[in-house]
């Protein structure tokens, strides 16, 4: 595929959060109107849902330099001290996961995001003394997949905090179609809904979906990409309709079968599908749930009758655990 690359560069290239964009895009306007640096932000959602690229569309729409951090790196109040040293006006400082700073490069940033300041204690203890480092006009832009592991107090210095949420078929339909025309090889618009019904409604699913379409299509000299040959690609993946996985299958078998469809116990079915709690809970059991297979009871999970119906629909009525 080259070096494609499918980040939006305009508004009208960003697909899906239509609410999102029309308040982000009135918010810059009013900034460059006034010569002042957009309000600092706050994104969270589900990963993949489009949160870095819209950090990076920011940059582009405000015409200047973005800067790329990461939490888990940012452990010390130096990791972030270098950067916003360096700023020049109206620059943007994106910090990717910023649920994994620590606790010390958190309540660096209080001062930051609401005064503009750097609020530094030199010296140890008699002779310390604080400084205060005023900081260009800049904006903070934080994405987070976990909104609860950060603090309140620093969640409530961000002026602007949106939430982005999962995307339609017809969203990731367009993205899709969108990636392709960047290609050599054609899809049409059938062809990108089909892909889409299986992206879990997840844009960069949906986005390594066709990457792996694409690069079954090229080495097979085919110049379009059909249906039949999307469900060649999805068969030697094993995905199944809506995106769910082997796992999913499994963890569906197992409580169909394994336990006669009785309500079942989390910690049990870990057992048998040998996957962490927190795996089950936090990959597994959304898109179920979502796609109205899987019931939570007080006693327990059980299948729904979608659910069954859909094990008999692809003949996976045996837990298989290969």
């Amino acid at each position: 595929m080259g070096k494609a690359n499918f980040r939006p560069t305009s508004w009208e290239q960003y697909i899906g959060q239509e609410d999102l964009k029309t308040n982000l895009q009135i918010t810059i306007t009013a900034s460059q109107l006034e010569n002042r640096a957009v309000d600092h932000i706050l994104l969270s959602g589900p990963a993949g849902v489009g949160k870095t690229s819209l950090a990076y569309l920011i940059g582009v729409m405000l015409k200047t330099k973005t800067h790329i951090l990461h939490g888990p790196n940012l452990q010390k109040p130096s990791d972030l001290i270098c950067v916003l040293t360096q700023l020049k006006d109206f620059e943007v400082v994106f910090i990717d996961e910023i649920h994994a700073i620590s606790k010390e490069v958190s309540e660096l940033l209080y001062p930051v995001l609401e005064d503009n300041t750097l609020n530094l204690i030199i010296g140890k203890d008699y002779n310390s003394k604080n400084i205060n480092i005023p900081l260009p006009k800049f904006t903070l832009i934080g994405a987070t997949t976990n909104l609860y592991h950060l603090s309140q107090p620093l969640i409530q210095r961000f002026p602007i905090n949106l939430t982005m949420n999962n995307y339609t078929l017809a969203d990731l339909q367009q993205i899709i179609f969108n990636c392709a025309q960047q290609q050599t090889i054609k899809l049409g618009m059938p062809e990108a809904y089909f892909i889409a019904q299986h992206s879990r409604f997840n844009p960069r699913i949906a986005i390594n979906l066709f990457k792996r379409i694409y690069d079954y299509a090229l080495t097979t000299n085919c110049k379009i990409i059909t249906i039949v040959l999307i469900k060649v690609v999805f068969k030697n993946l094993q995905i199944y309709l809506g995106g769910i996985s082997k796992l999913e299958i499994n963890y569906l078998s197992i409580i169909n079968n394994t336990f006669g469809n009785k309500p079942t116990g989390i910690d049990m079915i870990a057992q048998v599908l040998n996957e962490p709690v927190v795996n089950i809970t936090n990959s597994v059991e959304p898109l179920l749930l979502k796609l109205g297979f899987l019931e939570k009871t007080n006693r327990g999970r059980v299948i729904t009758v979608k659910g069954q119906g859909f094990l008999q629909k692809i003949n996976f009525k045996k837990f298989e655990n290969s």
